[in-house]
């Protein structure tokens, strides 16, 4: 499902490598990715999704080579193909909750807003115990609610692979745990593949196996979560 093989990236203002000589990733995998600060955790995310270009190398999601796509066909890839959850959520603060689920076919014309995808927002949303919120702004939920809402628009596109950075970083052990079921719940429903970085290692065994980027080639000058 996603192949990289001679992978390097680099930060050139902050003194940042990352050299993933060969990485394979089967369809339908959990994978926990962890590493100390500064090891590319985030950086890996975000070339999988093709927010950033790697230097050399190549990273094929699917039948899709990623690294060999310009800025707006990555884009349009991303939003159609890829589920996004952060620690921070990125939720739209003027927009309603349904907006904010709805959002990837907001953005991306290609994507036709229809019947059936208002649907899919309300079933996720009901599935994910949302449903009698969808009218509220973001400032009017609780953190673990948040956090439902920034799953179920990961979700709604029905995406190939889920990328999930430090997305239970703000929650209790509790409400971490419970954020994760549910999205584990709905990553096998649709047979996804999950990246989910991760600080926490009393959650590791729920997943298939962990990779330790401290295991690849990583120099960095500064210090900070990449």
């Amino acid at each position: 499902m996603i192949e990289i093989s001679n992978l390097e990236f680099q930060y050139s203002d902050a003194g940042f490598r990352l050299r993933v000589p060969q990485l394979s990733i089967s369809r339908g995998e959990k994978i926990a990715i962890v590493g100390p600060s500064g090891s590319g955790k985030t950086t890996l995310l975000m070339l999988v999704a093709g927010v950033q270009v790697a230097k050399g190398g190549t990273i094929r999601v699917g039948n899709t080579i990623i690294s060999s796509l310009n800025d707006a066909d990555r884009r349009r890839f991303r939003i159609a193909n890829i589920g996004l959850v952060f620690q921070e959520l990125e939720l739209i603060e003027y927009l309603s909750v349904r907006e904010n689920i709805l959002l990837p076919y907001l953005i991306n014309r290609a994507m036709r807003l229809d019947a059936s995808a208002t649907e899919a927002a309300r079933d996720l949303a009901e599935a994910l115990g949302m449903s009698d919120k969808l009218d509220r702004r973001p400032a009017r939920l609780s953190q673990g609610e948040r956090q439902r809402v920034a799953i179920c628009r990961a979700m709604l596109t029905c995406p190939d692979v889920v990328l999930a950075d430090e997305a239970t970083g703000n929650l209790d052990s509790k409400t971490a745990n419970a954020m994760l079921d549910l999205l584990l719940s709905q990553v096998d429903e649709r047979g996804a593949t999950l990246l989910f970085v991760t600080h926490d290692h009393s959650l590791l065994d729920r997943f298939d196996r962990t990779i330790d980027l401290a295991e690849f080639d990583v120099s960095a000058l500064v210090a900070g979560n990449r």
